[in-house]
């Protein structure tokens, strides 16, 4: 299956297992999880050990491994308490990614404070904004509820088409429209009301 966001092609090995674990974290949209590991890691390498240069890191490099560049070194972060190899198995390191990724939407809602533990990495979260769905089968469009906070108040107008699970619907706005055959209903109670009343009236002598 070819998946792409933008124009980048996500290889078949990497969505395996980045998708694998957004199975389990449905409310982290699709592209934002693509968006933080392009940014980080740039070639969607498992075993990629970053490039930041580091004289106290392993080959003199910053102690960062994987999808998601998750570090491990003297300062703590994500990949603490796990070794390199495991770090460099993709879909662990996509799991300990996306968790933490969809804990914390799940307290900020989806923002870029979500994705606050790569906060060095700027482009990621507008990459997002600016691509926020993957092409491919199964996974066009975000999640539910995920949509980006710039296109939350731009609900769909009358028939506008509105893209569900990749199946194209269009949804009538009936807001202000009222059954002619109701209108009708009512006119003729009126009329026949009427007509009663005016009998009345006449037998009565009034």
């Amino acid at each position: 299956m070819t998946v792409t966001w933008g124009n980048i092609t996500v290889p078949d090995s990497a969505w395996n297992d980045i998708h694998a674990a957004l199975a389990i974290h449905p409310n982290v949209p699709p592209a934002l999880a693509i968006a933080v590991a392009y940014a980080e890691n740039g070639s969607f390498d498992s075993a990629l050990q970053s490039r930041v240069l580091d004289p106290t890191g392993p080959n003199g490099r910053e102690d960062s491994w994987g999808y998601f560049q998750l570090y491990k070194g003297r300062l703590g972060g994500l990949g603490t308490g796990y070794t390199t190899e495991q770090l460099q198995d993709g879909r662990l390191n996509a799991e300990i990614a996306i968790s933490e990724i969809a804990r914390r939407i799940s307290l900020t809602g989806l923002s870029k404070e979500a994705i606050q533990p790569w906060s060095t990495r700027d482009t990621a979260w507008q990459s997002f904004i600016d691509n926020p769905i993957l092409v491919g089968t199964g996974v066009n469009q975000p999640p539910i509820g995920s949509t980006p906070p710039d296109a939350r108040n731009t609900p769909p107008q009358g028939n506008q088409p509105v893209p569900r699970n990749g199946t194209t619907i269009a949804v009538q706005d009936t807001t202000h429209t009222i059954n002619p055959y109701i209108i009708a209903g009512f006119l003729a109670i009126a009329v026949v009301a009427a007509m009663v009343v005016g009998e009345g009236q006449r037998q009565d002598g009034y």
